[in-house]
């Protein structure tokens, strides 16, 4: 499950693959554009930008009209671990994080080339393949009654990611550079990662996530860490955040 991460040391059992649990249909239109969206997705890239995220990587490319594109090596679940470009190797899941997740929305690839003087993809899914399935929480919580104890033993089921309560929540997170209370954090995170469509114990799920992993980077967080909202939190949102805040939960 973590080659997503491009993790390569040994796998912590709470890593290992789960059934996803998403619909085939969901019961409103923002869950199945992210359905649709997760079928198969299409992106292209300028060769400027796709050598600066090589580059990144430590990998020095030079793109052109005939350069040799191709799929490397792929992992379990076809999860890709490497491309190369005229040979040289790149590793998919560094690329993905410089090329930005919203774009090279997975490694899960099916077509990587040159075409109209772009470097063009196109894959399947969406995310590093590791964690929580937003839907497929949302569907659990929804449709059989699952609490967010049990959505979080799902994903995360071995002993070492066990709920923790009581934990003392710091004042503050910063995200992005900025200071934010901790309560505000945690719902405009939730708001950009889920939103008011959601089931409250799947969004209560998903807020014990965001904030086992601020907790994981020391409640300091860069701007391409995760989605987060510019807005006003809707009020569903920040009744799971309480109910979470209340307990002191973690993972």
């Amino acid at each position: 499950a973590v080659l997503g991460l491009g993790w390569d040391q040994e796998e912590p059992g709470y890593t290992a693959s789960v059934e996803g649990m998403e619909p085939e249909k969901a019961d409103n239109s923002k869950d199945n554009e992210e359905l649709l969206k997760a079928a198969k997705w299409e992106a292209s890239f300028t060769p400027e930008a796709f050598v600066k995220a090589c580059a990144d990587q430590g990998k020095l490319i030079t793109l052109g009209a005939d350069s040799n594109l191709a799929i490397g090596q792929t992992g379990d679940g076809g999860r890709t671990v490497t491309l190369t470009v005229d040979g040289e190797e790149v590793n998919a899941s560094e690329l993905r994080i410089a090329l930005g997740s919203t774009e090279m929305r997975s490694t899960l690839l099916n077509e990587f080339e040159m075409r109209d003087g772009k470097v063009y993809m196109s894959g399947r899914g969406y995310g590093h393949g590791v964690g929580m399935s937003q839907v497929g929480a949302n569907h659990l919580a929804k449709n059989e009654g699952f609490n967010y104890a049990q959505i979080l033993a799902h994903y995360y089921y071995d002993g070492n990611a066990a709920i923790v309560t009581g934990d003392v929540y710091p004042e503050k997170i910063t995200y992005a550079g900025s200071a934010y209370d901790t309560r505000e954090y945690l719902a405009k995170a939730l708001e950009s990662e889920m939103g008011a469509s959601f089931h409250i114990e799947a969004l209560k799920a998903q807020a014990v996530a965001i904030y086992t992993f601020a907790k994981h980077y020391s409640y300091n967080l860069s701007s391409d860490a995760h989605s987060f909202t510019a807005g006003t939190p809707s009020a569903i949102v920040y009744e799971a955040v309480d109910a979470v805040m209340k307990d002191g939960l973690y993972v």
